[in-house]
């Protein structure tokens, strides 16, 4: 197992890179440990992007009508981790804007215990608040102190550009793969308190 202070980076940097895919209006419907990487200077890749939608199209099965005394995976928009449901009203369901973060959160950090035996008692509280579905704004705060915690526990100074999103080939299309990256090469320093 990975040192705490190298798994806090990671952990920071996945969080990092779920806030940049959403804002680009990107879905990761396959979220494993085994589909993220990080290349030498820090960045973090999703290396299998099969099961990346674009909004567009998890979007256009919002309010499709279906029966609800069936499955809705089966009449709704299903793929890997991004489902939607039927409703008691007969109507697809939307994902929650927060998907990806709520995904890394109950996913990697809390099912496969990627931050278990973090040093800190709120890092184990904040994370399934991050995972939670049923308040948005609520679970996006969590991440937020939540990443700011990791990333203070990471490297004791830590200071990151927001990150950006590339593309690994000249193509625009999500499907050639994906790159989130940050300048982690400024550093600032804390004042000793």
């Amino acid at each position: 197992e990975r040192p705490w202070k190298e798994r806090a980076k990671l952990a920071a940097g996945l969080l990092t890179w779920a806030e940049r895919a959403t804002h680009l209006g990107f879905y990761a419907c396959d979220m494993i440990l085994g589909n993220f990487g990080q290349d030498n200077q820090g960045h973090i890749k999703m290396n299998d992007v099969d099961q990346v939608h674009t909004e567009e199209d998890v979007q256009r099965w919002k309010g499709l009508e279906c029966d609800p005394s069936k499955d809705g995976r089966e009449q709704c928009f299903n793929d890997g981790h991004c489902k939607h449901t039927c409703s008691k009203e007969g109507e697809c369901s939307i994902m929650p804007p927060h998907h990806n973060t709520k995904e890394v959160c109950k996913r990697l950090f809390i099912k496969k215990g990627f931050i278990a035996n973090a040093p800190t008692k709120r890092i184990k509280t904040l994370a399934p608040i991050c995972a939670a579905q049923n308040n948005p704004q609520k679970a996006l705060q969590a991440a937020g102190e939540l990443k700011e915690i990791l990333e203070n526990d990471s490297q004791g100074t830590f200071s990151i550009r927001p990150p950006s999103f590339e593309y690994s080939t000249s193509s625009k299309n999500p499907k050639d793969g994906m790159v989130v990256s940050g300048d982690e090469d400024k550093e600032q320093t804390k004042s000793p308190a």
